[in-house]
């Protein structure tokens, strides 16, 4: 039974308080008593659930298969970016910057060494076999990555999957990919236009360092 002894009202299993814990006579108690009194706490179980249903090994396969579906999306979509607009070297830039603050060390940029060169990720054609497998690969695993993700919830609070047909959890799936893609997009693409507008307003308008520090803020949240 829960019951609210803890700060703000934070639900503990019945049985002493914090304040009645440090009460105890003897070094050894207090460490004991505190202890029983953390494995109560929501904060205690919450950790020895996420411990006994391998949280830290879900979250492990979840990563993989990001960086499987990360690395087919940064081949296909910086050869096509390169094929339409690879020529303003500003955006070009920009882009770069943009990925190197969303996955740090990962590409090299002007100022930065990463691990994947830009150039290596191009194919020699946008349309081709190399680049459909791409493709197929990279909408695989994301899919993949969200079946995965509604998974390890499941198991994370010991939920049972309802019984669906194949093709009606692809789709959900499919959705899920669609709709984090999209945000992720956007995301970028106003952060990376926040970047040239300030740079922009700061030399025509005249916008000072805290206006334009403003606008990256805004662009965030």
């Amino acid at each position: 039974m829960d019951t609210d002894d803890g700060p703000g009202g934070a639900p503990h299993l019945e049985g002493p308080s914090l304040r009645e814990c440090l009460t105890e006579p003897g070094l050894m108690a207090k460490v004991d008593a505190v202890g029983d009194w953390w494995a109560r706490s929501r904060p205690g179980r919450t950790l020895a659930r996420y411990g006994m249903a391998n949280g830290g090994l879900l979250c492990s396969g979840m990563a993989l298969t990001t960086l499987l579906s990360l690395t087919a999306a940064l081949t296909v979509g910086w050869t096509v970016f390169m094929r339409v607009l690879g020529q303003d070297e500003t955006l070009r830039n920009g882009i770069l910057t943009a990925l190197d603050a969303a996955l740090p060390g990962l590409v090299t940029t002007g100022s930065t060494e990463g691990l994947i060169d830009p150039d290596s990720l191009l194919l020699s054609s946008a349309l081709s076999l190399t680049s459909a497998v791409g493709f197929l690969v990279m909408v695989w695993t994301a899919m993949s990555l969200v079946g995965s993700l509604a998974s390890s919830i499941r198991a994370m609070f010991a939920l049972t999957a309802a019984p669906q047909p194949f093709w009606v959890s692809l789709l959900r799936n499919l959705a899920g990919v669609l709709g984090v893609g999209l945000s992720v997009v956007l995301g970028a693409g106003l952060g990376i236009l926040v970047d040239l507008f300030g740079e922009w307003a700061s030399v025509h308008i005249g916008l000072d360092t805290t206006g334009v520090g403003l606008l990256r803020v805004l662009a965030a949240l």
